[in-house]
């Protein structure tokens, strides 16, 4: 190898590597502080400066290799920055009194500022500013994280699934804690959180168990992958991955979240998906225990207290969602078609909520993340919604022909299924709960999208 090339690529491993190091970095940040959601904003604030400033650190590090290695980001990663930042930066725009006042429910607003004389100043499209631009800065965090992983190799990918199984493997000793209060301790983050439920480094037990059960598919990810290239798996190595997995699955059902515990059998399902390479070969029949033991267990742990308890609260299904549901719709129809600003919920559902539904708790979220953006962008949103869902189904479908043709890297498949599965259940869950709205659970979802995206290789060396 000529001298000049060696260098090069020696600087090309030196700058993947801080590459894959400031990714792992900013996704363990977010998902040990990014759990607290609406009700804890100041964690979240924390998780904003922590983000730029391991941005700051992995490129001003003593030693930076050369500007010029550093890849360039795919035209589908940009397209799908591009769509998260519009809807903030255009309802955060000044408009003019003549334009804000032709906007949709909005009445209200210039009554008020007529009272003192105010009506006739500019003002932005959205009704809650504030909250608008709070939320634009946490989207700003997250696509960070979304840049960083997209920039990553498939060493960096596997490095990510071995960080998220691990924290989620922390935070079920965590939440162990949390259920016994050892010591008179809640052992919480943060003040306003589930507690009596195991929730770990989440103040939302539905935030939980998705980390949980995204967790399992990152175990599967990591022994997926490594069967397949040493040909081979140890009879302890599968235990120990066996016993991870059914840890998690019932932390998942000691959350107590009923559509986390109805997500678990599509979360088996994806285990098998990834595993299938492993369980297929008949030098890996013992990986069929992956299939076998989970259901016996579950049978097994089906009569304890603890899971009697969580099964309990499927007694309860339907009490209130379908209220929230329908005076969020009502809360749309003043809005329609351009909504109220991201962050306006609370706003035009207590002015819409009817009087026979009244709860002694303030809804805060409409517990279902697509109506809720429905509300806040309108018709401008769900074109946006429409746009980014159409570039990551289309690199959903090429990275899994890619990934799932013969000869593909075993941690490439591994990892692109682990990818298509956190995002199917994270949409499910979407549809009953709002998981979007924790920073850790958007960092997964960003992670996810870079794990599919094409990366662009940076240019070779000269011959």
């Amino acid at each position: 190898m000529r001298p000049d090339r060696a260098a090069y690529r020696s600087i090309e491993r030196a700058v993947g590597g801080r590459r894959n190091a400031l990714a792992a970095a900013m996704v363990l940040a977010c998902l040990l502080l990014g759990g607290g959601g609406t009700s804890n904003p100041g964690m979240e604030f924390v998780l904003e400066l922590v983000l730029p400033l391991l941005i700051v650190l992995a490129v001003w590090w003593p030693g930076r290799p050369a500007r010029n290695t550093a890849p360039r980001i795919s035209r589908a990663a940009l397209v799908v920055t591009a769509l998260a930042l519009l809807m903030p930066i255009a309802q955060l725009i000044p408009l003019p009194a003549a334009l804000w006042h032709t906007l949709p429910g909005r009445q209200p607003e210039i009554a008020a500022l007529t009272l003192i004389g105010q009506a006739n100043r500019w003002m932005p499209f959205t009704m809650t500013p504030a909250t608008t631009f709070a939320s634009f800065l946490a989207i700003i965090a997250e696509l960070a994280v979304f840049i960083s992983v997209a920039r990553i190799d498939i060493a960096g990918r596997r490095t990510l699934c071995r960080i998220i199984a691990g924290v989620a493997l922390v935070s079920i000793v965590l939440g162990c804690l949390q259920l016994t209060q050892a010591g008179g301790l809640t052992w919480s983050l943060y003040e306003d959180a589930n507690f009596g439920w195991l929730f770990g480094f989440q103040a939302n037990r539905n935030a939980e168990t998705d980390i949980l059960q995204i967790g399992i598919l990152a175990l599967a990810a990591i022994l997926a992958g490594k069967v397949q290239q040493r040909d081979h798996v140890r009879a302890s190595t599968l235990a120990v991955l066996v016993a991870a997995m059914l840890a998690l699955a019932l932390g998942a059902v000691l959350t107590g979240s009923r559509t986390g515990m109805a997500l678990l059998p599509l979360t088996y399902l994806f285990v098998i998906w990834i595993m299938w390479p492993v369980i297929a070969r008949r030098l890996s029949r013992a990986a069929w225990l992956v299939i076998l033991i989970p259901p016996a267990a579950c049978l097994i742990l089906l009569p304890t207290e603890q899971v009697q308890h969580a099964l309990s609260r499927f007694d309860g299904v339907g009490d209130g969602r379908w209220d929230i549901w329908h005076d969020t719709i009502t809360a749309i129809r003043s809005v329609w078609p351009l909504g109220g600003g991201i962050g306006s919920f609370p706003v035009l559902y207590d002015a819409a909520q009817s009087i026979e539904r009244l709860k002694p708790l303030r809804d805060i979220r409409a517990h279902n993340d697509w109506l809720e953006w429905v509300m806040e962008t309108g018709v401008p949103g769900l074109l946006v919604l429409a746009a980014t869902s159409v570039i990551i189904l289309s690199c959903n479908i090429r990275a899994l022909r890619l990934a799932l043709s013969r000869g593909a890297d075993p941690d490439m498949r591994a990892t692109v299924i682990f990818a298509t599965g956190t995002l199917l259940h994270l949409g499910i869950h979407a549809l009953f709960d709002y998981p979007m709205r924790s920073m850790a659970l958007a960092a997964l979802v960003g992670t996810s999208v870079a794990m599919l995206m094409p990366a662009k290789a940076a240019p070779h060396a000269p011959e």
